[in-house]
């Protein structure tokens, strides 16, 4: 996907190449491909209106982010292998969860966009459960290899078609 083909909500807010350098040097992993360029040419925010993108700063700010909402998944057994919906043959123990950082939110009826710093250029969702908790199900899904990809938006239902 191109950038030209999405709509984003309000002003861009560009970042400096920098500051997203910096974010992945304190972070000790590279954001997926598509991050910077999308950072650097329109900045955090909303896409299509649901889709949230968080900043290099905002990124660093949240790194608490899942031992606050995971933890509570990975008490009974931090060994409980999680699959991984999209990504044959890849397993994650649990405690595992407490390792990712956030990246973004997918609306509602998604959830939210992640990182492994074990597992670089990968964004991986957790979507909300039939009650609307946040919580894993047993997965984590593999969203994708690009921020920008197609197989990412479609994943998670977001409109994908360029918008002219």
């Amino acid at each position: 996907m191109r950038l030209s083909d999405l709509r984003v909500d309000g002003q861009p807010r560009p970042v400096l190449a920098v500051d997203v350098a910096d974010a992945e040097a304190e972070l000790g992993f590279p954001f997926p491909p598509g991050y910077a360029e999308l950072m650097t040419r329109l900045g955090p925010g909303s896409v299509f209106g649901q889709v949230r993108v968080a900043g290099p700063r905002q990124v660093l700010a949240d790194r608490g982010f899942a031992q606050g909402n995971y933890g509570w998944f990975v008490e009974d057994d931090p060994d409980r292998p999680l699959g991984v919906v999209n990504a044959p043959g890849e397993a994650w123990p649990a405690r595992d969860l407490l390792d990712l950082v956030y990246l973004g939110y997918g609306g509602p009826n998604s959830g939210c966009l992640l990182l492994h710093p074990g597992r670089p250029g990968r964004v991986y969702a957790i979507h909300r459960d039939q009650y609307g908790n946040g919580g894993p199900d047993d997965v984590v899904h593999f969203a994708g290899a690009d921020l920008l990809g197609r197989d990412l938006l479609a994943l998670h239902g977001w409109e994908c078609q360029p918008l002219g």
